[in-house]
């Protein structure tokens, strides 16, 4: 899948048996190179999935991110709410 937010393309890939996104591709319209996030050991408990290993890299700069949860709980029944920004500093990455 191929959506766009403002200056940016942005790739979905979609493991269609898990119904989940399994990696998603950050661009400039120009082509230039951004983020790529990668989910990958997809884990289903208590009903839900999730991935166990996330990847983050960024190729100009060469940054990496390795996430691997370990340990997750579903205690909570309300609905997550996301609102960009919320309780958090904006800092734009290179």
């Amino acid at each position: 899948m191929k959506g766009s937010i403002n200056s940016k393309n942005i790739y979905y890939k979609i493991d269609c048996t898990k119904k989940k996104v399994s990696g998603i591709k950050v661009e400039g319209f120009n082509g230039e190179s951004g983020m790529e996030i990668k989910l990958r050991n997809f884990i289903s408990l208590d009903g839900r999935t999730f991935p166990e290993i996330i990847e983050l890299s960024e190729k100009e700069n060469k940054s990496e991110i390795r996430i691997r949860i370990k340990k997750i709980e579903f205690e909570d029944e309300e609905r997550i709410k996301f609102i960009p920004g919320a309780n958090y500093e904006k800092i734009l990455i290179r």
